[in-house]
C-alpha cells in the first residue's frame, strides 16, 4: 500500500492496477479506497493484465477528457458578463458566478442555500424568489429593485430548466443581466 500512497502522490492522476500473491477483502478494499484502478491477483494472466491495462487507459482518457471540459466551462461561466445563478432539483444554490455576486450585491457563501434563504443576505433577490421557486421558464422578465444602500438596480432576467438524459430535470439556470445603464458598454 506504500507504494500506492506514493504513486497516488507523485502521479495523482495516473491509473494504478495492483497485483498480490495474498489477496483478501480487506487489503482489496483498501486499495480502491486509496484510488487503486483495480487489484488482480497473482499469478496474472497476461490477457487478463492486458483488459485491466486497457481499461485503465480508456477510462484515464474519460477522466482527463472530464476534466478539460469542466475546466474550460468554469472558465466560461466566470467569464461572462451576465449574472449566472445555477440551482439543483431541490432549488439549493449550486454555482453563482463572480458578475451575479457583484450585481445582486451578495457573496458566494450562498451556496447550499434556498431561493427564500438567499434573499434574507440579498434584497435583490428577494423579487426573485417567488419566480426562481416557481420555475418560471423563458422569456426576458425586466425587474428593478434596491440595492442594500438603496442604489435603484434593473435587471433582466432569463431562466431555464436544466435537464438530463430522459428529459429529467436536474436543476434551473439563472441569466442575469444589467440593466441599470442601458447605454453602458462593457470593456474587459
Amino acid at each position: 500500500m506504500v507504494a500506492l500512497q506514493a504513486s497516488r502522490e507523485s502521479l495523482p492522476n495516473a491509473p494504478v492496477i495492483m497485483a498480490t500473491g495474498a489477496p483478501d477483502i480487506n487489503t482489496a478494499a483498501e486499495a480502491v479506497r486509496l484510488g487503486a484502478f483495480d487489484y488482480i491477483p497473482k499469478p496474472i494472466h497476461q490477457d487478463e493484465l492486458l483488459r485491466q491495462a486497457k481499461l485503465a487507459v480508456e477510462h484515464k482518457l474519460l477522466v482527463d477528457k472530464q476534466e478539460s471540459y469542466q475546466l474550460r466551462m468554469a472558465a466560461v461561466f466566470q467569464s461572462v458578463h451576465e449574472g449566472v445563478m445555477v440551482f439543483d432539483e431541490e432549488m439549493k444554490l449550486l454555482e453563482i458566478n463572480d458578475a451575479a455576486v457583484r450585481l445582486l450585491f451578495c457573496n458566494a457563501s450562498l451556496k447550499g442555500l434556498t431561493p427564500k434563504e438567499i434573499s434574507a443576505h440579498c434584497p435583490p433577490l428577494d423579487i426573485l424568489r417567488e419566480m426562481i421557486e416557481e420555475r418560471c421558464e423563458g422569456g426576458i422578465f425586466r425587474l428593478a429593485s434596491k440595492t442594500f444602500t438603496g442604489h435603484p438596480l434593473i435587471f433582466g432576467l432569463t431562466m431555464a430548466p436544466l435537464t438530463g438524459h430522459g428529459g429529467r430535470e436536474l436543476g434551473t439556470a439563472l441569466v442575469l443581466r444589467d440593466e441599470s445603464m442601458p447605454n453602458r458598454q462593457i470593456i474587459s
